[in-house]
Formats: structure tokens, sequence, C-alpha cells
């Protein structure tokens, strides 16, 4: 994306906010290396999750909870930013379909179907 990583981190965190989901951590890795010395790229983590929709995945499978919250990396490059998200469709696939409930299942599905809209959402400049 053509943008600070400022703005994209903003407009992702908005965006994510929009869908109800809780932002449990921000964390400016550039300054926390710079902080021991350090010199790093910039990188910012963002942690996030609906919880009462989580935790019918974790109660389908405790596993969950190792992935979670979910998360996204954002990284400040020469050309842009590039934002990476921990897609709910590989931890469910991961955690093996056939061991999830239905609505575990469909609530991975939903993240899923989330997060790409948010994606899409913040590339096109929105929120």
């Amino acid at each position: 994306m053509d943008d600070d990583i400022t703005s994209v981190k903003d407009s992702f965190v908005s965006a994510l906010e929009g869908r109800n989901y809780t932002i449990v951590n921000i964390l400016d890795v550039q300054r926390a290396l710079e902080n021991r010395g350090i010199e790093a790229e910039p990188i910012v983590l963002v942690e996030f999750i609906n919880l009462s929709k989580a935790y019918l995945v974790t109660t389908s499978d405790k596993r969950f909870e190792l992935f979670a919250p979910l998360r996204a990396a954002i990284f400040g490059e020469q050309d842009g930013v590039r934002l990476l998200i921990l897609r709910p469709k590989f931890i469910g696939d991961t955690l093996g379909q056939e061991h999830l409930s239905d609505p575990a299942r469909a609530v991975l599905k939903e993240f899923d179907r989330d997060l790409r809209d948010v994606a899409e959402t913040v590339r096109n400049g929105g929120f």
C-alpha cells in the first residue's frame, strides 16, 4: 500500500473495531528494539479478537487458544506498507476442520471473511 505505517495501522484498527473486534495489544516492534539498541525496519503487531465468538471455537477445541488473539503484522517498506494477517482459515486447517463443531467452523469462516473485507477496506484507503 502506498501509505505510511501509522495510517495503515489506524485504518486497520478502526476497521476491526467497526466489526466488533477488541484490540488486545498494539506493539511497535521497531521502537521496542530501539530501546534495546537494535536498529529495525518499521514493524507493528496488532492483536485482536471478538471474544464471544472466539469462545465458540475454544469450546469446540481448546487448542484454538494457542492462536488467540488473532494477529496481524504491518511492515513499513521502502515502496509502501505491507499488511499480513494470520488467516482464521489457516487456524481451522491447522486444528483440523473435522475436530471442530459446526458453530466453530462457522465462526472461523466469518472471521476469515471479516479479515479479508477489513484488509480490502484498508487497501482501498477506507476508515
